[in-house]
This record gives C-alpha cells, structure tokens and sequence, in this order.
C-alpha cells in the first residue's frame, strides 16, 4: 500500500519553496508557463523532474544571491549553506486541498480544470506511478475522472500496464495501442504482463508481445515455461528457433571477446 511516508518527496507534486526575505516571505514554485519557457532548459537538457524541489532551483537560480546581498552579515568565505535557515522546501501531494497551500498556489487549485490548465504538461512529463497510485486512493473522484487522461499517460510513459488496468478498467483504445507500443520495445516488460489474466490480451495482441519477446533469450525462456496454454505449436517453434540464434550469437560475442 502507498503511504505518504513512501514517497520520494523529492519529486512530489505539489512542491514549492519559502524564501524569508528581509522584507517578508516570497512563495517560488513552478508552473507549465515556467517550466517550459526558457528557464527550464536545463530540466529539458539535463532530463530532471519537473516535479520537486531540484527544477525550482532550476528555474530560480538567483536564489540565494539575492540573500546575499540582502544578509551581508550571514556571508563568510566558502560558506555556501550561511542561508540555509532561511529556504525552506515544502511538499505536500494533497492538491485538492487547496487550504493546506499558500494563497499564490492556492488561487490554482479548486478544480482539475485549474490544476490541468496550470501543471498539465509538467503532470504528463513527470508524475509517477507511486504518486498515482496515492492520488487515485486519496483525491475525490472528480479529481480521479477530471485528470484520467493525464495519470493514464504518466503510467503508459512509465510502462505501468498493470496498475493502468488496475486503476483504468475503462482504458480506450489509443491506450491500448500505445501500451502494445511501449511493449513492443521493452522485451522483459512484454514478458512480464504476457500472461497477465487480468488483462486479457486478444489473440492478437498476444502475437504483438511475442514479437518483442523474440527478441531476448530470457524473456523466451520464461515465456515457453510459465506460460505453455497461451502458446500454441507455432508459436512455440518461433520462439525456440529465436531461442537458438540468440544463444548462437551470444557464444559468438562471448569467443570473440575472450
């Protein structure tokens, strides 16, 4: 079971920053319009979270400069954490609370209308299935029906076919197909879910998992042994010549490199 304890607060959604300022506290944190104008090139290039405290750095930079030189008396030489005391990261997943939020966050929640219209794209890059999970547990369903489509492309990017299904039994079409995709080109994922009874793959799409199965001996191994009923004799004698020429090939690595 999720818990709040379990998540990696590092990337949580929503995060944000306090800055004391000698003249009150400022409220840094980030939204699409930031994140994806040119203050987040460094989270694109470097392939950050968008999520957590790391890309509001990112994206505010100056920070601590700006602390500088409003303490001068906390400065010493190479002391680089003198403003520490003075940061404080906050974290807090529960977004459809808009009251445990300061107010310059708060004015963006109320509704997964304003949450969409305000994070969706950071939501889509980066939320994870922990985090789903906890929100499909936790929020109220309009939160769940109003942001389906966006937690639905987080686990399909995360390759999370089964909690999709877990949490999604209404998954359409373009999802499946996307999800066929991904295992498409992640033999050890395609082998995984194979047998799945829960999901229920068509004759199909089985054929399309056992293409990507062909491609990795272990997955083929596995495949032939816990799932003998789904196969049947073609099926069977594909993946055991696949079997041989993948073994033929890492022999003839493993000689060549010796």
């Amino acid at each position: 079971m999720t818990s709040i304890s379990s998540l990696n607060l590092d990337k949580i959604f929503l995060s944000w920053i306090e800055v004391t300022h000698k003249n009150g506290k400022e409220t840094l944190f980030l939204t699409d319009k930031v994140a994806f104008s040119s203050k987040g090139t460094e989270i694109r290039r470097n392939r950050y979270s968008y999520l957590g405290s790391l890309a509001t750095y990112k994206c505010f930079p100056t920070i601590f400069d700006k602390l500088r030189s409003e303490y001068p008396e906390l400065c010493k030489p190479n002391d680089r954490g003198a403003h520490n005391h003075l940061v404080k990261e906050c974290h807090d997943i529960h977004f459809w609370d808009a009251s445990r939020f300061p107010l310059e966050i708060a004015v963006h929640l109320g509704s997964p209308e304003k949450v969409i219209k305000t994070w969706g794209r950071m939501l889509k890059a980066s939320l994870n299935p922990d985090q789903i999970v906890y929100i499909v547990k936790y929020a109220p369903n309009k939160y769940i029906r109003g942001l389906r489509d966006i937690l639905a492309q987080a686990l399909i990017r995360s390759h999370c076919l089964y909690i999709l299904y877990e949490t999604f039994p209404d998954t359409n079409s373009s999802e499946r197909s996307a999800i066929l995709r991904t295992a498409t080109e992640d033999s050890e994922f395609a082998e995984s879910v194979f047998g799945d009874p829960k999901l229920n793959f068509s004759k199909t799409e089985r054929q399309l998992l056992l293409k990507s199965i062909s491609k990795d001996r272990v997955a083929i191994i596995n495949t032939v042994r816990d799932h003998p009923e789904l196969l049947d004799q073609k099926d069977k004698d594909q993946l055991e010549r696949n079997e041989k020429r993948l073994l033929k090939y890492e022999i003839a690595h493993y000689v060549q490199d010796w």
